[in-house]
């Protein structure tokens, strides 16, 4: 992934995919293709919609991942802490974004998405973007026990937990890739991670550290 000035960009000859910061607006990306730019009311949730025409669907759907084996439609998420996960088939040459905070993560959204949508695929290419990160991400017993309800007790405990007082620190990327590698063993993945914390990097919106003042980081992907 390239870093530029309104945020991180990679393409190849399958696919491009932007991960924006606060200083790209989704009407950058709207103004310029009225057509094939695909969102949904995020709600935290583990719905996934799959786009099967180039119209954009009005009101919006309820969900927080969407896929679609279309070319040139652009798949796009708001984030602002959450994870903002773009998967590659390039076998099937399908993609899907998945807004993924840690309800979502809690509900199993990314192999949720994996399994409705890449249930046969052998291979699959997964992108992580800018995200709070484990030292910035706190928590409390009840937030943890939710994500520890995502995972098997033997793959919880292959996590490293920091803990602090009544409060813990847990890697949001690590359980989902353990989420990922237990449900589908046989899939060969290569996951790439921005590496890149919301909360201390002051070119992202955060809301951890913003609040309610902050703004969305508006990422896609698209098929070409």
């Amino acid at each position: 992934m390239i870093q530029k000035a309104k945020g991180l960009h990679f393409e190849d000859d399958k696919i491009e995919i932007f991960f924006g910061n606060k200083f790209f607006a989704l009407t950058e990306l709207t103004s310029l293709k009225p057509i094939g730019v695909h969102t949904v009311k995020q709600t935290h949730s583990d719905i996934f919609h799959v786009i099967s025409r180039p119209e954009p669907v009005h009101p919006q759907p309820e969900g927080d991942a969407l896929g679609t084996l279309l070319t040139k439609q652009y798949l796009a998420i708001k984030t602002a802490d959450c994870l903002p996960v773009m998967v590659h088939d390039p076998d099937a040459n399908k993609v899907a974004a998945i807004h993924a905070g840690w309800k979502g993560v809690a509900f199993s959204i990314v192999p949720k998405t994996l399994a409705s949508f890449f249930q046969s695929s052998k291979s699959l290419r997964v992108f992580i973007g800018p995200h709070i990160t484990k030292n910035s991400f706190e928590i409390k017993e009840d937030v943890l026990q939710q994500l520890k309800n995502s995972l098997p007790d033997s793959e919880w405990k292959k996590l490293s937990i920091d803990t602090k007082g009544d409060k813990f620190h847990v890697d949001l990327v690590d359980v989902v890739k353990l989420q990922i590698q237990s449900q589908f063993p046989n899939i060969h993945l290569d996951i790439k991670d921005s590496n890149i914390d919301t909360k201390t990097t002051e070119d992202y919106n955060s809301h951890r550290r913003d609040a309610k003042n902050t703004g969305r980081n508006i990422s896609y992907i698209r098929l070409k």
